[in-house]
């Protein structure tokens, strides 16, 4: 468990990194399109005083798009590669195949790539989303890596953090900062000058690490001629080591794996009574919430619940279609600098839309548990909204079932708020209405004979 956890904090940390690499770099820099692209900016004396330039399009690679600013390159290729004694300088975003650096890069590097490759220098951070990336020359501050294998025998000069299936640190490798891994398996040679942190299944141990050292493993520690650890040890895992008098320079602890059952359960324990306090609060939020709103904007809310009642099947089908689609749109939306403001609008609308979902699907339930069928439209809809919104609640209290009967509620209302006729999804899955042909009559009057 505590492998998987650090595994899964490691990969949290890097999407951040990630969505922060990508928007402050992309609001500081201005931007530089090719050609093509300008007759999409609004006015070139418009765009040169905003900071947009155009440069020709020969700078665009015939494999893939480019965009490039005063300390910024934003690519989709095919490949990537600086040449050995070559320079450039600038940030590179970038999609490809294979990204390798032979000379130098004097910037930072935010790579998703099947093979990555740095032989050369590169000056400033690297974040990679890879298949493979092996790092054989220098990179100048922190690394962030995500990857099935990793291998490493150069030098980082900054902290190191690392996810990977297969993570190999050969003897000519040094981490100049600390290092942040889990993985699933990992081979330590080299020489780690800070702390370590590392959660993994089994760990093969020849390195130093100059610091403080905290190991995690499912499968075992094995240590080889060399391996050295300059602070304190704490390690987990299914068997006590003896690591001898000359592997650990300060004190050693050993936590025992089935030592934690019963600090498990109790944390389990805790979290159960947690989460029914808070959903006990979430139910006295949504009254006085759920309250305002629909007082505020009753005749909307008793159109929407209607949608409810009349089209049951199709908002639920809309619901699902838009809770699935809406954030793939969001993330594309971030990623694509430029649409970064617009990813921001849709995602707060997106989460309000969410919360307020249930509220009509209370109103509607409330509305058939006092069976008022049609009078949804003239009464008041606070009354059932109260009494729905105690089912709902009650509902989704349940463990597992009321989880996933919790994801239907929201399927339900969000496809009725996308059913309103603003949205223009009004008629949207509609059968097409069949037109029925007036043919030509068989005979017209004086060419036939009559009977």
């Amino acid at each position: 468990m505590s492998a998987k956890r650090n595994i899964m904090a490691s990969i949290v940390v890097i999407v951040i990194a990630l969505v922060i690499g990508l928007a402050v770099p992309a609001a500081a820099d201005g931007v530089v399109l090719g050609k093509a692209a300008t007759a999409a900016v609004a006015g070139a004396a418009t765009s040169a005083a905003s900071g947009i330039q155009t440069i020709d399009d020969s700078v665009i690679p015939s494999s893939g798009t480019s965009i490039t600013a005063n300390t910024m390159r934003f690519e989709q290729t095919g490949s990537f590669n600086i040449p050995e004694g070559e320079t450039e300088s600038y940030d590179v975003y970038i999609w490809t195949q294979a990204f390798n650096i032979d000379g130098t890069l004097d910037g930072d590097a935010i790579v998703w790539a099947q093979w990555v490759t740095i032989n050369g220098t590169l000056t400033q951070d690297l974040l990679v989303f890879a298949q493979d990336v092996t790092i054989n020359g220098i990179v100048g501050d922190d690394v962030r890596i995500f990857a099935q294998n990793v291998y490493i025998h150069g030098t980082i000069k900054g902290d190191a953090l690392i996810g990977a299936a297969n993570l190999i640190i050969y003897d000519d490798a040094v981490i100049e900062g600390s290092l942040l891994a889990g993985a699933g398996q990992m081979t330590h040679r080299g020489t780690v000058k800070g702390d370590a942190r590392i959660g993994l299944g089994e760990l093969t141990m020849a390195g130093v690490i100059e610091g403080n050292a905290e190991l995690f493993t499912d499968g075992g520690i094995t240590l080889l001629d060399g391996a050295h650890i300059g602070g304190d040890l704490i390690y987990q895992g299914p068997t006590q080591i003896d690591f001898g008098s000359g592997v650990c320079s300060g004190s050693i602890t050993f936590r025992e794996q089935d030592t934690d059952k019963d600090d498990i359960a109790d944390a389990i324990s805790s979290f159960g009574r947690f989460k029914s306090v808070m959903h006990l609060l979430g139910l006295i939020a949504a009254i006085i919430a759920g309250s305002i709103i629909i007082a505020l904007t009753s005749d909307h809310a008793k159109k929407t619940a209607n949608i409810i009642r009349t089209k049951p099947l199709k908002s639920v089908g809309i619901g699902f279609i838009a809770f699935i689609c809406m954030p793939i749109i969001i993330v594309l939306s971030i990623v694509f600098i430029i649409t970064i403001p617009f990813g921001v609008v849709l995602t707060m609308a997106y989460l309000i839309a969410l919360y307020i979902a249930k509220f009509y699907v209370a109103i509607w339930l409330g509305n058939t548990v006092l069976r008022r069928g049609d009078a949804i439209m003239t009464k008041s809809p606070v009354p059932p909204m109260l009494l729905g919104l105690l089912g709902v609640y009650i509902i989704t209290a349940i463990p597992v079932i009321g989880t996933l009967s919790g994801i239907v509620i929201i399927f339900f209302g969000l496809g009725a708020l996308l059913q309103r006729k603003e949205t223009g999804l009004a008629t949207a899955f509609e059968p097409t209405p069949v037109v029925t042909e007036v043919g030509l009559p068989s005979a017209f009057p004086g060419t036939g004979t009559e009977e």
